[in-house]
C-alpha cells in the first residue's frame, strides 16, 4: 500500500507465518495492488459506505 504522505505499507495475506494476514482494510486514499506468490490467488475487495465508481481511479503499471 502507498498512504497518502508516500509512505509504504507491505503485508502478506494468507496463512504463509505468524506475520501473515487473512484480511485488511485499507483506508481512504491509499493506493494498493497484490502480488500471487503461487501458481493462483483469489483476492476480493469489499467497499463501504457509498461506493461511487467516479471516486475510483485504477492505475496499470507494466510488467
Amino acid at each position: 500500500m502507498i498512504l497518502p504522505d508516500g509512505q509504504s505499507i507491505r503485508k502478506i495475506v494468507g496463512i504463509s507465518d505468524e506475520s501473515s494476514v487473512l484480511m485488511f482494510t485499507v483506508t481512504a486514499g491509499t493506493w494498493f495492488a497484490a502480488r500471487s506468490t503461487g501458481e493462483y490467488s483469489l483476492c476480493g475487495c469489499t467497499v463501504a459506505p457509498g461506493f461511487d465508481f467516479a471516486d475510483f481511479e485504477w492505475a496499470i503499471i507494466p510488467r
